[in-house]
């Protein structure tokens, strides 16, 4: 199974790719232009081929690559996301604009292999028009029926997750069971205190930015040496960012860090007190369900991003044996 993998980040799709094909699965090329996932991406694919810039990629170097299979692309959210709360463009944008290129390279890898599969993943909270006009482009290049399947990460793993997955055959509900709990992420609680979140980032989390539109909210406050939530009239930045220690998943990671906070209610005692702290880098690694210790770059602002922009292999699992 010769594949193309585009906008490849850290290689989360050949993650997946690999545990399903084994050694028949063949990477024809990949294409990533940040030097600091092609760093990560090379220690695991050291004999990829990197076509670099999308952009700069012509119709000869997919034909000099011969017959692919399938390709796979989570192109930019950026224009599409809802985090994303003003001026957003959707497919008109500079970075989320990116999935007209990539369907010009799938014209080409068609053209080759007429039978050619593709996986496209992206923000399951874009607008509906944008996700339509997706399916409906990419039906225009297959004379196909083409399936936009919606999946939660948190089937398999404990971070919610939402995202569409475009392909030619329609995937089936997941039925299974999720193969983690919330202990198998957490890491100690004499470890997780040396996270706790410092008074400025509180203070950050507890403010009210103008673009926030629900009616209430809460903040937390300081009891003794731990914490409580506090209901206010206003919106915060606490009500829609984070997660807690009392819920069933965590919410999902994002590429900045100071937005990645948990409530943890298992280091203090009484049922409503808690320490609010950023993830460590472990719980990153087991909320995406990669191998340990996948990433290697120490420095917190990368590390993050670098997970943030990626997938979770075992969704790309479930997807690729029923395609």
């Amino acid at each position: 199974m010769r594949y193309l993998s585009l906008f490849s980040g850290i290689g989360g799709f050949e993650v997946a790719i690999h545990q399903v094909f084994g050694n028949k699965a063949e990477c024809v090329a990949y294409s990533e232009i940040d030097k600091h996932a092609i760093t990560e991406y090379e220690r695991h694919y050291p004999n990829h081929q990197n076509l670099g810039d999308v952009t700069k990629i012509k119709k000869k170097d997919i034909d000099g690559l011969g017959r692919i299979d399938l390709v796979v692309a989570g192109f930019p959210c950026s224009d599409l996301s809802s985090v994303k709360h003003k001026d957003r463009q959707g497919l008109d944008g500079t970075k989320s604009g990116l999935f007209w290129t990539m369907l010009k390279i799938m014209k080409w890898a068609k053209t080759i292999n007429p039978d050619l599969k593709f996986i496209i993943e992206n923000n399951a909270s874009m607008a509906h028009k944008w996700r339509d006009m997706i399916t409906d482009e990419l039906t225009k290049l297959f004379h196909k029926k083409v399936y936009c399947n919606y999946f939660d990460s948190s089937q398999w793993v404990v971070q919610r997750r939402r995202r569409y997955y475009w392909t030619l055959s329609e995937i089936p509900e997941y039925k299974g069971k999720r193969k983690q709990n919330m202990n198998d992420v957490l890491i100690p609680i004499a470890e997780a205190k040396k996270f706790t979140l410092s008074d400025k980032a509180i203070a950050y989390l507890n403010a009210s930015p103008s673009h926030l539109i629900s009616k209430h909210g809460e903040i937390i406050i300081k009891k003794d040496n731990c914490y409580l939530k506090q209901k206010v009239p206003y919106p915060t930045r606490l009500s829609t960012r984070g997660s807690s220690t009392k819920n069933d998943y965590i919410s999902c990671l994002v590429t900045k860090y100071d937005s990645c906070f948990l409530l943890d209610y298992r280091l203090c005692k009484g049922e409503h007190s808690f320490l609010p702290r950023y993830l460590a880098k472990t719980e990153f690694n087991n909320l995406f369900g990669y191998p340990k210790n996948y990433i290697k770059n120490d420095h917190t602002t990368i590390f993050t991003r670098l997970y943030g922009m990626s997938v979770v292999p075992l969704v790309i699992k479930y997807i690729l044996n029923h395609i």
